[in-house]
């Protein structure tokens, strides 16, 4: 008797397959969400006479806070949960190749990772006694390079993806979700710089705006980004 020609699996069905250790990792940017809010909330109740307001979240690890012993494993725990939701990302569109948004898919959860590994290296390269109001020395410049990496690489992943997960699940208010979040994030990071720079009384608010920009978008695309109505018969039609 002649065998049949194997038949590879539909993309669908593959992506089906690994779904609950895929929801698991996507799952982390809910998670990272929440761990970067309790660590500043927890940073300011350890140190009396933190303003949220007026500085920015780096002062919070820098050397000689007094925040600093309890919130580094906070900020590496988030970081490393961000990294694991862009590798959640990743596998999802590396299963469906022949996606049109498969490419930007994969870039853009490549740079939330980078985003992830550049958080991880403002931790190593902190700022000095006195946090932003120092005098910038290697390790403060260091920080402030790994910083602004992270920050670009956060927009340009929010960009891509926003746009790739919109194409996937023909979810189009998700593209202009990430738009209005990348405004945020550009304008509110525009005045937080200038306000660190400048020492106005409300750099810290304006930072937090950036970062909670980011943040809202993390938690948004982690539970938009199981299979649309769609995808789900799809799959069941292939079974």
């Amino acid at each position: 008797v002649r065998a049949l020609p194997r038949i590879k699996p539909h993309g669908l069905a593959r992506w089906h397959g690994g779904a609950m250790r895929r929801t698991m990792l996507r799952w982390a940017g809910v998670g990272a969400a929440v761990v970067y809010g309790v660590a500043v909330a927890w940073g300011g109740a350890l140190w009396p006479g933190y303003s949220h307001l007026a500085q920015p979240v780096s002062d919070l690890i820098a050397v000689g806070a007094p925040s600093k012993p309890a919130l580094d494993p906070l900020f590496a725990a988030y970081n490393l949960l961000t990294a694991a939701f862009g590798w959640g990302l990743f596998l999802m569109f590396r299963s469906q190749p022949a996606a049109p948004s498969a490419r930007r898919g994969r870039l853009g959860a490549a740079l939330l990772m980078a985003e992830a590994v550049a958080g991880l290296l403002t931790q190593a390269f902190p700022e000095g006694p006195g946090g932003a109001s120092a005098r910038v020395d290697l390790g403060g410049a260091l920080h402030i390079i790994c910083a602004a990496t992270s920050s670009i690489t956060s927009l340009l992943a929010v960009l891509l993806l926003g746009h790739a997960l919109a194409a996937q699940g023909g979810r189009p208010w998700f593209w202009r979700y990430s738009l209005l979040s990348a405004v945020v994030i550009v304008a509110a990071g525009a005045g937080a710089g200038a306000g660190v720079a400048n020492g106005w009384a409300w750099a810290g608010l304006a930072e937090r705006l950036t970062i909670g920009g980011f943040l809202a978008w993390l938690v948004v695309a982690a539970l938009g980004t199981g299979p649309s109505q769609a995808e789900s018969e799809s799959v069941s039609t292939f079974k």
